[in-house]
Parts: C-alpha cells; structure tokens; sequence
C-alpha cells in the first residue's frame, strides 16, 4: 500500500470514528427509555387472559409476528422478575440496531473500510433528529421499527457487493417483512421485481425471495383484513382519512415536498430546509466514493431495485397513514419515511457512480471529497440537535426518575394514584406527552391510556397534575 493509500484509510477511519461517536452519543439516552400507554394495556390483558392473547393481536391489531414474538419474551422477563428492564430491553435492541448492518460491511471483500463508513454514515443519519424517540426510546416502537431499520441498512450495504439474493438473505428479507409493515413494504415490491428479473433472464428461480415475497403478503393481509379496516383511529382531517382519492393527492404533495429536505422527525419547520445541502452532499459524496469500484451489472441491477423499493416504501407508508389517520403520520412513521428516503436515495448514488459518462461534470475530484461531503451530510442534522442533546444529557437523571415516579405511585395501597407530568425531553421524548390534566375514573372513556393504567394498577381512580416547575 502505498503512502497515499495509507492516508487515505487513515482519513476514512478518522471519519468514521466521528459517525461511531454520534451513534454513541444517542445510545446515551437510553436510561431515559419508557413505556407508553401500549405497554400497560398489553400487560393487562396478558395478566387477564395469558399470552394467547397476543395472537390475537397479531390477527387483528399488529400484524408482526417476529416482532411480536420478541414482545412476549420481554413481557414474559417483566412479569417474571418484577422489573419493567427498560434499558436492559433496549440495549438489546441497539446492539441489533449496530451488528446487523455491520454484518453487511463485513461480508464486503472488496472494500470493507468504505462499507463500514457508509453504515455508520446510514445508522447516523436515520437516527440523528428531535422527533425520533417512538423509535429508538420506546420499548414497544424499538422492538418493531430498530429491527426494521437495521435490516433495511444492511440490505443497502449488502446489495452493492451481492451477485445475487443467497438463502440467507433470503431468509432475512423473510424476517424483515415479518417484523413490521414497513418491512413488508419494501420487501413486497424488491422481491417482485428481483423475481420478475430473473423471468425476463430466464434464470434459476429463487425459491428464498418467493418465500420472502409469501411473507409480505400474508402481513400484507392482515393488515388489510385487521387494523386497516377500523375506521375509528383518524386524528386529523375526516375528508382525507379512508378516502383512497384524497390520500394519494395529500400522498403525492407531501412526498414531492420531504424528499428534498428533512423530515419533521430531524428539526423543526425553519430549519428543514438544510436538507437539500445535506442530500445533495450526501449524493455526491457517495458517487465519488463508489466510482472507483466496479460492480458487475448484476450487482447494479439489485441497487437499483432496491432504491426503487426503498423509494416505493416511503409512499406507501405516507399513504397508508394518510388514508388510515388523515394525517402524514406518527412521529415513528415519519421517522421510518425518512429513513426510506435516505436509503433510496444512497442506492440510487451507488448506481450512478458506475456510469462515467454522467459523471463527467466531476472531472478530477478526489475520493477523499467524496469521505468529507458525507460526513458533513451525516453529521448535520446532530449539529443542528445540539442543544437539545445537551438539554437531555442534563435532564437525564430527571426523566428517568419521573418514569419511575408512575410505578412507585401505581404500588402505593389505595383506590387512587396520583401523576405528574413534566416536561419532555427534547430528543427522548417523555412518556407525559400522552397525558391531559385532570381526574379519570375508571370506565369513563376520557382516556385509553389512564384507562390502561388504572387497569394496570388496579386503581379506580387517577389524578394526573400540572408539571411542578
């Protein structure tokens, strides 16, 4: 290796030590980690009627078998220790959330330091923003979403260096649809085209992405047979909300819109526009990374299906939260919409790269320009959280202790207990934000949530008071 190689590793190295440290940085968080309202109302039930229960909610209300499977474990280690294990339950999960997608950069023969810098590069910008919290800080939302979003970055790793779809990846694209609708919906269309592909080239049939593709449509399924059916969850607009017409107008104008900025789930309003000087960094920066390695046009082929499959399931999760809530989502949703995004638009680099004629407008321009531009894209929208990671790193102690607060109040002999609220962290988010001042009684239907907490406690009764500060 010569000089010039040697500093140019050492420069990327350096790099991705920088996206390591902003990962760590939100793992950091994680003693912060609660419940919502889910946890206390699945508990119950599982307290009243066994774990069959949770079958029934896969039938009708969450369609996620791996997911779901994983959820009784950890209720299975609550009930029987006595202990909610909230971090230990996440910490778990982040480990997942870091191995998988390097299991990717690891089976890259070719140029395992520029696969494990794109990972820790993905890994940042998926989970760096003040509205992520549903996802990394809340049991029930990490245990479907971190599997997700782990799976669909390794995919994005993997496929660069990948000939073709092997029985374990396979197998894992089976895991992924099976961990999450939004798994399904970037499985169902990556494997429809890889097997229509192969029908065109008249190639052996891949019986693992059939599998896989099997697998969607039964989640597919019961999606559609159980919670897509109610109507009783839209929040926001009546007129958009289980209308098909609506929902693809309200789709088409909101999606033009987020893929060129940040989504609500990064920075606020004034500031989402430092998205498209991040992106556009962003898709340079890859091209010139990957334009001096060659991938086979097989290889390409895959990237590219898998950006538009990427790119497929961001539309569908802002229409299916359109047409389900009349709204563009839950903060989790938008979050996984973006994630989306910002993988489709890394694959679509990719297969740029491999095409020089395109890349003329480049000239001469280093690599190593390449490293830059995407850290800085991946480093930015931490740079613009800055305050509020401070804020919460101060707060930390603070938060947990006011989770705590709920099941010391929840044990305390008597028909009543008493919550109350404080403020929300700026990154972690707090379990409060679904409270409103006032006094519940149990059978009121004022509240699914203090319902779900009464029953949880046993309580008859639940006051719930104005933040002390």
């Amino acid at each position: 290796m010569t000089n010039c190689a040697k500093k140019n590793t050492v420069f990327l190295n350096v790099c991705s030590i920088a996206l390591a440290i902003i990962f760590v940085l939100y793992a950091g968080l994680l003693f912060a980690g609660r419940w919502h309202g889910d946890e206390f109302h699945v508990l119950s039930d599982v307290r009243d009627y066994g774990f069959s229960i949770l079958i029934d909610r896969v039938i009708y209300w969450s369609p996620r078998p791996i997911s779901e499977l994983v959820l009784a474990g950890y209720f299975y280690a609550v009930i029987s220790s006595g202990y909610r294990l909230i971090t230990a339950f996440l910490f778990i999960l982040w480990c997942v959330f870091l191995m998988v997608p390097l299991a990717a950069a690891w089976q890259n023969r070719e140029d395992g330091n520029t696969a494990l810098f794109m990972v820790l590069a993905l890994l940042a910008l998926v989970i760096s923003g003040g509205n992520n919290s549903d996802i990394l800080y809340w049991t029930q939302g990490a245990v479907a979403y971190i599997p997700t979003f782990a799976l669909c970055i390794y995919f994005s790793v993997r496929l660069i260096s990948a000939s073709e779809i092997k029985y374990m990846d396979a197998f894992l694209l089976c895991i992924l649809s099976l961990s999450s609708e939004a798994g399904t919906f970037v499985v169902l269309p990556f494997v429809t085209l890889s097997i229509l592909w192969s029908a065109f080239r008249r190639s052996k049939l891949n019986y693992g992405g059939i599998a896989a593709l099997v697998c969607s449509l039964i989640v597919l399924f019961l999606a559609l047979k159980g919670r897509v059916s109610v109507s009783n969850e839209a929040v926001n607009d009546l007129g958009i909300a289980h209308n098909v017409i609506a929902s693809l107008k309200a789709t088409t104008f909101h999606f033009a819109k987020e893929f060129f900025v940040f989504g609500d789930n990064v920075v606020n309003e004034e500031m989402k526009w430092f998205g498209i000087l991040a992106k556009f960094m962003f898709f340079v920066g890859v091209v010139l990374l990957f334009r001096t390695i060659k991938m086979s046009f097989q290889q390409i082929i895959n990237s590219l299906f898998w950006s538009i499959s990427c790119l497929a399931a961001s539309i569908m999760m802002i229409f299916s939260s359109f047409y389900k809530l009349g709204i563009a989502g839950a903060p989790r949703h938008i979050s996984t919409e973006s994630m989306f995004m910002w993988l489709s638009l890394f694959s679509l680099a990719v297969v740029t790269s491999q095409f020089s004629r395109v890349l003329a407008f480049l000239g001469s321009l280093k690599r190593n320009i390449g490293v830059v531009l995407v850290t800085f894209a991946a480093i930015l929208p931490t740079v613009l959280c800055a305050n509020s990671i401070s804020e919460d790193y101060k707060n930390l102690n603070h938060y947990a202790e006011q989770r705590d607060r709920i099941l010391y109040e929840g044990k305390v002999s008597g028909e009543t207990m008493n919550v109350s609220l404080c403020h929300p962290g700026k990154i972690v988010g707090n379990f409060c934000d679904y409270f409103v001042v006032g006094e519940y009684y149990r059978g009121d239907g004022k509240s699914w949530i203090t319902e779900a907490i009464m029953r949880y406690f046993q309580k008859n009764h639940l006051v719930v008071n104005a933040p002390n500060d």
